[in-house]
């Protein structure tokens, strides 16, 4: 027993070194999407200051390929030491589990949250023919013209497909879900005024919103955000709750010590709080979050709980 004890200590004394010198080589920081896209952006932007910081190289490597799941399953696999980490997203870490019957691996059992970086926004936009300045006015034309009732979204199972399912289900309105590619193909839709409304990302929307192509009625934070000036939110408008900002955030294999993760989460912590990081993680569309592996636990429990209720109550298949 006495051996026991000693050795557990010299280990956690180990591992409590061993987090005070992270990162002591080159960490790899895996994208399971294409370049140019906001998880990418993002990760960009964290992987220069990191390595400003820290004097050691922080890679970013795309391993893109089902909705995230290439990437996800690499570090997975991965030893937990901190080294190999995945930018990991909503869509794919509560919006798939909740949708799937079967998943190559379960988030909260297979990865290690450990530190939030940014989130965004959607903003509700219309065709500007349309007479709907705020949303009391498009609901009303909705039930007005059941015939036109019609969103769009990124595909099926997306998080601007829930979203929409969500909001037709509190607004009592019977939609028609249309889902596109992705969300640019969408807005050509929306623009030509072929779809009532579409939940669409700032960086897209607010290019055709200034063009004067698009209206913005609402924003789907829970307050109003520079990303999108002067834009009510859906709370504002009578829709209490209403808020869908998908995230990007840090994680690592399971069963990473605490001591690292934390270590981690507080060298994300000093990076995110910086201003010019900010200001590039605005430049992308999105704002920087800071949070707890426990605070990210929690919302990650609770959104993948409340997407499944949505999932089921709109009877939704995933293609």
């Amino acid at each position: 027993m006495r051996k026991f004890i000693v050795f557990a200590a010299l280990l956690a004394s180990a591992l409590c070194a061993s987090a005070q010198t992270w990162p002591s080589r080159p960490v790899k920081l895996i994208v399971g999407f294409a370049a140019g896209g906001p998880t990418d952006l993002v990760a960009r932007v964290i992987a220069q200051r990191l390595s400003q910081q820290t004097g050691q190289p922080f890679v970013v490597e795309n391993r893109p390929g089902a909705n995230g799941a290439v990437g996800t399953k690499e570090v997975i696999g991965s030893p937990a030491d901190g080294y190999t980490l995945l930018i990991g997203t909503s869509g794919a870490l509560t919006v798939s589990p909740s949708l799937l019957k079967q998943m190559p691996y379960e988030p909260l059992r297979d990865l290690t949250p450990v530190a939030m970086l940014a989130g965004y926004p959607y903003v509700m936009v219309v065709d500007p023919a349309a007479p709907i300045k705020d949303v009391r006015e498009l609901v009303a034309y909705a039930k007005a013209n059941p015939d036109k009732g019609s969103f769009s979204s990124a595909g099926t199972g997306s998080v601007n497909h829930l979203a929409g399912e969500w909001f037709a289900s509190v607004a009592k309105l019977n939609l028609t879900h249309v889902p596109y590619k992705g969300d640019a193909p969408a807005l050509a839709d929306l623009m030509t005024g072929r779809l009532l409304f579409g939940f669409n990302t700032i960086t897209t929307s607010m290019p055709q919103v200034r063009a004067g192509k698009l209206r913005a009625i609402a924003v789907t934070s829970e307050k109003r955000t520079d990303l999108a000036p002067g834009i009510p939110t859906l709370i504002e408008q009578g829709y209490p709750g209403f808020v869908v900002e998908p995230w990007n955030g840090l994680f690592g294999p399971a069963k990473m010590p605490k001591e690292v993760v934390d270590r981690i989460n507080s060298v994300l912590g000093t990076v995110l709080a910086d201003p010019a990081v900010k200001a590039k993680i605005l430049e992308t569309g999105q704002y920087a979050i800071v949070e707890t592996p426990d605070e990210m636990r929690k919302r990650m429990e609770q959104q993948t709980a409340r997407w499944r209720e949505i999932a089921r109550a709109a009877k939704v298949q995933p293609e």
